[in-house]
């Protein structure tokens, strides 16, 4: 028997599925609803296992792909721009429906196997960094949303505070305004309860003289129908701040506790795990390695750069017609892992030697900040793996003395 190969439309109530055989045959087309008997229905329809079947589906994030992981079988994701276009060389006319996906994508599997990319199966303490890491970074969002709706009212209002919290996303500064919401109530707090709330706070870089002064200086005042208006939201921001405060430690938390479980089950093979090398690495801090780890486990793995870059967002676009040559931005990317490398490469600009000269470099050819920060992420990631192959931590003084301009 040769290889069979299905295609799955993966719906909210109903699933499409498309069975194709190795000469591109349609052997069988069905709507199955989402229940738990999905896969004894799946496999009825294959007339057998799932082993050694090759599977399409757009997203890996399903729990039918862990199923089939389970039951042997190859499980492949394609971008859901690239089932797009295999969409349209089969109706040029642009027909649609769930059935005719399903069919897409068998059939692209079959004819364009390289467009896919094989889902391999995780481990457990993998799937556990994977899905922190995602719930890290949501809890981060929230908060940093949350912070910049309480600043943008403070603005409106009471911009006094701002000189030195300009993000808002302070505890002692919600503590203060918990007690005195408004301009007039917190030039009357004396010294000394705004030195209990920076020390209840552990906040040193803050003297509570300078406080005490900003605050009872003359400033700008809003209305007072306004000024009470503005009160009350910031009396339900910070509620909803000190929640997701402490939804953020905890997640991060989570985060760094999977991170560290890979790390320990790699360090049992090797003397040096690559969690350990590329925290090594200038400006890898938790969030970064655990984003590379977790998204991006397979390729640094196997130590393939051109996969990194290009998930990552760092490899650019080139579009070559006639004379025209354009470079772009590759906006098809991790976007996880594009920020976790723009962080990265933004902090070793910052503060070390090679990444800093390479950036000034770059710059100086009249260069945007975000097309030179992508420079320094894309000579991160080659020194990153430069570093994954030798087995030692990363070394300034190691390497070129003069910047290779990306």
């Amino acid at each position: 028997m040769g290889i069979v190969y299905v295609g799955i439309d993966w719906g909210s109530e109903k699933h499409a599925v498309c069975v194709l055989n190795d000469e591109g045959k349609v052997v069988a087309e069905r709507m199955l609803s989402n229940e738990g008997t999905f896969m004894t229905s799946l496999v009825a329809i294959l007339g057998g296992g799932v082993r050694d079947v090759q599977f399409a589906i757009e997203s890996r994030e399903l729990p039918i792909v862990d199923m089939l992981l389970e039951g042997g079988a190859a499980v492949f994701t394609v971008n859901p721009k690239q089932a797009e276009r295999f969409r349209d060389r089969l109706s040029p006319g642009g027909a649609k429906d769930d059935r005719r996906d399903a069919r897409v994508l068998a059939k692209a599997l079959r004819t364009d196997a390289e467009a896919f990319r094989r889902v391999e199966m995780e481990s457990v303490t993998q799937a556990e960094l994977r899905l922190s890491g995602r719930a890290a970074a949501d809890a981060e969002g929230r908060f940093r949303f949350a912070a910049n709706q309480l600043r943008a009212v403070l603005a409106r209002y009471f911009p006094a505070v701002l000189e030195l919290s300009s993000g808002a996303d302070e505890r002692w500064l919600w503590r203060l305004l918990a007690r005195s919401n408004t301009p007039r109530l917190a030039a009357k707090l004396t010294r000394r309860t705004l030195e209990v709330v920076l020390r209840s706070c552990g906040v040193r870089r803050i003297d509570a003289t300078r406080l005490h002064e900003v605050l009872g200086a003359p400033h700008l005042r809003a209305g007072e129908g306004v000024e009470r208006a503005c009160a009350d939201e910031v009396g339900r921001l910070i509620e909803l701040l000190e929640v997701l405060f402490v939804q953020r430690a905890r997640a991060e938390k989570r985060r760094n506790e999977a991170l560290e479980k890979v790390a320990e089950s790699q360090r049992a093979s090797s003397p040096v795990s690559d969690v350990d090398l590329t925290a090594s690495m200038p400006g890898a801090g938790s969030m970064v390695v655990a984003t590379l780890f977790g998204e991006a486990a397979p390729a640094l793995r196997e130590r393939d750069l051109a996969a990194l870059r290009a998930v990552a967002g760092v490899a650019p676009i080139t579009k070559r017609s006639g004379k025209s040559t354009q470079v772009s931005m590759r906006r098809a990317r991790n976007t996880l892992l594009a920020n976790a490398l723009f962080h990265a490469s933004r902090v070793a600009a910052m503060t070390d030697p090679r990444f800093k000269a390479l950036y000034s470099a770059i710059r100086a050819r009249g260069k945007s900040y975000g097309r030179a920060l992508r420079g320094v992420a894309d000579r991160y990631l080659d020194v990153l793996f430069a570093v994954l192959r030798t087995g030692k931590p990363y070394d300034e003084a190691r390497g070129p003395s003069k910047p290779v301009l990306a």
